[in-house]
């Protein structure tokens, strides 16, 4: 997925690529937006931090219940109060909530082989991690 044809996507405020460790790698923002790159860095070590969480709550439901299908995780969103973040795979894309199209997100394709897209399983509400009132994150497994 090239970040510019993230920035395509109506609302999509920034684009962004990040390394394992959530140091920022690639970014474009869109011209008079208030994300900085600066925002961008400390979201890409939330980010990283997040699918961190994810992974061991997804570990600990899977060995709990004996539920499968929770890992790998493919994407995570974070949803606030006036933007959304959705990644996968080390790339991501903030967005004006009023603008969202969660549906086209859902169809498109991610850059990273085996994935079918950026936001795949995104509607999967039973997977649904709150944060408080900053608003809530949600992961989409594999």
């Amino acid at each position: 997925m090239d970040l510019k044809q993230l920035m395509n996507l109506p609302g999509a405020l920034a684009a962004f690529t990040y390394t394992d460790k959530g140091d920022l790698t690639d970014h474009v923002v869109r011209e008079g937006s208030e994300i900085t790159r600066e925002v961008l860095d400390l979201l890409a070590h939330s980010c990283v931090a997040n699918i961190a969480i994810a992974t061991l709550e997804a570990r600990g439901w899977e060995a709990l219940t004996g539920q499968k299908g929770f890992e790998p995780l493919q994407g995570f969103s974070m949803i606030g109060l006036e933007w959304s973040v959705v990644l996968t795979g080390r790339c991501g894309v903030i967005m004006k909530n009023r603008d969202v199209n969660y549906m086209k997100m859902h169809s498109m394709p991610s850059r990273h082989a085996g994935r079918r897209s950026i936001c795949r399983g995104l509607h999967d509400t039973e997977k649904i991690t709150h944060l408080g009132r900053r608003g809530c994150s949600m992961p989409f497994p594999g």
